[in-house]
């Protein structure tokens, strides 16, 4: 018999909802990078992800941020 010993130091693997939490810190930090306050998106959105086939939340984070800064640069005209 093999035994394991799984250490999540960040909770992200026991804790229901632990990789969203992490996704929400992400964008928060980067948000807040671009002198935004908080960057707060619906759980929809994530939910438009997945039904198109990204699952990772690792992938969303680069989606979400391209997302935010094509609003940014929308709301400044050249």
């Amino acid at each position: 018999m093999t035994k394991i010993v799984l250490l999540d130091i960040d909770g992200v693997l026991v804790s229901h909802g632990g990789y969203r939490a992490a996704l929400h810190s992400t964008l928060n930090h980067y948000a807040s990078l671009m002198g935004l306050d908080h960057f707060d998106f619906p759980e929809e959105k994530l939910a438009e992800l997945e039904k198109r086939g990204i699952f990772s939340e690792w992938d969303m984070v680069p989606l979400l941020l391209a997302t935010l800064w094509n609003d940014i640069l929308a709301h400044y005209p050249k």
